[in-house]
């Protein structure tokens, strides 16, 4: 399967496609870079398994363009599960919060209409 994967060369995104590559799964992953580090998966990007894009999940023309033939969205759950707090504290949270918003929208509209 192919997924989008956000924050994908943070700490726990890199573990993540780490395990799905070794299922054999193919990843998009979409990350500014700005917590995480090109070098956690740059063994990864070698192959025909993942693919990094530098953008902002915040950034809808770019969800959608990188959205299209792909099986589903993981989200970096673990920022999800931390900025339950209501409401966000930070405006790292509030950017957060809006690509995820624009994640699950994708997530109901792309795959249903293929």
């Amino acid at each position: 399967m192919r997924y989008i994967e956000t924050g994908g060369a943070g700490f726990i995104g890199s573990h993540i496609t780490k395990g799905l590559v070794s299922e054999g799964h193919e990843l998009i992953t979409i990350d500014d870079l700005s917590s995480g580090r090109k070098k956690s998966i740059e063994h990864f990007l070698d192959t025909d398994k993942v693919q990094l894009y530098q953008s902002s999940i915040t950034n809808l023309t770019a969800l959608i363009k990188y959205s299209k033939g792909n099986d589903g969205i993981l989200p970096d759950l673990p920022m999800k599960e931390a900025m339950s707090v209501d409401p966000p504290r930070s405006s790292y949270a509030v950017s957060k919060l809006t690509g995820e918003y624009y994640c699950s929208l994708l997530s109901v509209k792309t795959w249903k209409n293929p």
